[in-house]
Formats: C-alpha cells, sequence, structure tokens
C-alpha cells in the first residue's frame, strides 16, 4: 500500500503533525493490522 500526501505551507505546528501521524496510524491498523506492529513496535 503506498500513500502520497502533498502539503505546501511555511510550517506546521507540531500538534497537527502528532494528528497526521494518529491518522496514517490508525488508518494502517484498520487495513493491516499485522503490517502497522512490523512497523512501529518492533522497534
Amino acid at each position: 500500500m503506498r500513500i502520497k500526501i502533498t502539503l505546501q505551507t511555511k510550517q506546521i505546528p507540531f500538534i497537527y503533525r502528532h494528528r497526521i501521524l494518529s491518522l496514517i496510524k490508525e488508518a494502517l491498523k484498520k487495513s493491516d493490522q499485522d503490517y502497522k506492529s512490523f512497523l512501529y513496535e518492533n522497534k
């Protein structure tokens, strides 16, 4: 699965960066739990 998000801005506030990452993680969890675990929980 590939996703491409293009944002054009001078600066993204910290809270937005966190929320965008949370959105991506939740989408991965719903679509493929094993892949999400491989990416984020095996560090």
